[in-house]
């Protein structure tokens, strides 16, 4: 006999490593025009912000919108992400 119980009509769970950080940011509430500010912490790099959040659009654009289109740029204290399209 087995250790593992044997469950039935659990549902399977969906793709992917739980929630990830493109959840973390609001790209799905954001129309053409709107950007938001995320702070640089600890000493992190403004451009290791930058490639985190190109990395989290991405991946958002890949499963949910696949017209969007984002940028960043420096700002003081941290990084601004845009929606332009």
């Amino acid at each position: 006999m087995s250790e593992f119980k044997i469950e039935r009509n659990i549902p399977v769970s969906p793709k992917g490593r739980g929630p990830g950080r493109s959840e973390k940011y609001p790209f799905a509430d954001m129309k053409p025009g709107d950007s938001f500010c995320v702070p640089t912490q600890n000493g992190q790099e403004p451009r290791q912000l930058q490639s985190t959040l190109a990395g989290c659009w991405t991946r958002y654009i890949k499963a949910h919108a696949p017209d969007a289109k984002f940028t960043t740029r420096q700002v003081d204290g941290g990084v601004r992400v845009w929606r332009v399209k």
